[in-house]
């Protein structure tokens, strides 16, 4: 049973001041994520459900309001919008929800002075999803990455992660 929402509180804290609206990505695409709403508290046209996940509304924040937490909140009040389960799925089978091409992303991320963040493979998403992975080698349990070792070059997506270095961590 869903309960009725009630509106969504305004954080004592906030100061309006806009700072996580000029850095939201889905504020620069035309979307209205709940920045909009801590912008202006009047405003009712945004969604908890539109975030990328990035945190830079969180980092730029003067103040510290906890948006992440805010958000999450409201979000376990109300269901998911349709295509959200789907998009979940995407992300279990393959690290994205929407794919995206290494190039794409390494273009919008440097558009938006961020720096350059490698795509997993599904491989390693499957892994990391389990807890660990294992080197192929000596069969030692692994659960992360170091630096760029385990990269390699995909003909079409550009780089990605592979697994762990040949030498161990």
């Amino acid at each position: 049973m869903n309960l009725p929402l009630t509106p969504l509180e305004h954080p004592d804290e906030c100061i309006q001041c806009g700072t996580c609206v000029s850095v939201c990505p889905v504020e620069k695409v035309g979307g209205h994520a709940i920045v909009t709403f801590l912008a202006d508290p009047t405003e009712t046209d945004f969604s908890v459900w539109l975030c990328t996940s990035c945190w830079r509304c969180q980092q730029a924040c003067p103040v510290g309001v906890d948006i992440y937490g805010l958000m999450m909140a409201y979000r376990r009040r109300s269901p998911a919008p349709g295509g959200y389960l789907e998009a979940y799925r995407r992300v279990l089978e393959t690290g994205m929800a929407l794919p995206i091409l290494q190039q794409t992303l390494d273009e919008l991320r440097a558009a938006w002075g961020l720096e350059r963040v490698l795509l997993p493979t599904s491989e390693v998403v499957q892994s990391l999803l389990r807890g660990a992975y294992r080197d192929g080698k000596d069969g030692e349990e692994r659960t992360g990455c170091s630096g760029d070792a385990g990269l390699q070059r995909g003909p079409d997506a550009g780089t990605h992660l592979s697994g762990p270095p040949d030498g161990g961590d």
